[in-house]
């Protein structure tokens, strides 16, 4: 169904702040939310889809594009945050416990352990793409991140005493 000029204002106007809302509070970046809802827009005036109720499609497809931004964030940001909950996050610098993690993952965490983190955490895969590559289910990535994560703020926390 393609939309007159005005249904599409309306639709904008009705739509786009409680879009915009929920893409800011998923990406935490209004600049890169912005531009996000924008495309979601422009997706919706250019598509030949009968499209019955364009609110749902909206919301549907801004929380899909954050779910999908999400899951492709850059290894480097991924890692500041497990960072940020293994260390102090009093710690001006987090960047500085980057290798500190990595050494201890070195160290400590078994060889399957350290290719499933490496999946998920470097890679950035989901559960079910990290199963897939190390022939795993995915309840066995789930119990792998737990026992590397329990290891790794066991040896932190003591660390840190």
């Amino acid at each position: 169904m393609s939309f007159t000029a005005d249904e599409y204002e309306i639709i904008y106007r009705r739509c786009h702040p409680r879009a915009l809302g929920l893409t800011i509070s998923m990406l935490g970046n209004e600049e890169e939310a912005r531009d996000m809802v924008q495309q979601v827009f422009v997706s919706l005036w250019e598509t030949r889809i009968a499209v019955d109720n364009p609110d749902a499609f909206i919301y549907r497809a801004v929380r899909n594009k954050c779910l999908n931004r999400l899951e492709q964030m850059d290894a480097r940001q991924r890692i500041r945050r497990q960072c940020a909950i293994l260390a102090d996050t009093a710690d001006p610098d987090p960047d500085s416990r980057i290798e500190d993690v990595y050494e201890a993952m070195d160290l400590l965490l078994s060889e399957r352990e350290r290719q499933v983190v490496d999946e998920i955490f470097d890679k950035g895969n989901n559960y079910r793409t990290a199963a897939s590559n190390l022939n795993l289910s995915t309840s066995s990535i789930n119990k792998y991140i737990t026992s590397a994560l329990k290891t790794l703020r066991l040896h932190f926390k003591k660390s840190k005493k």
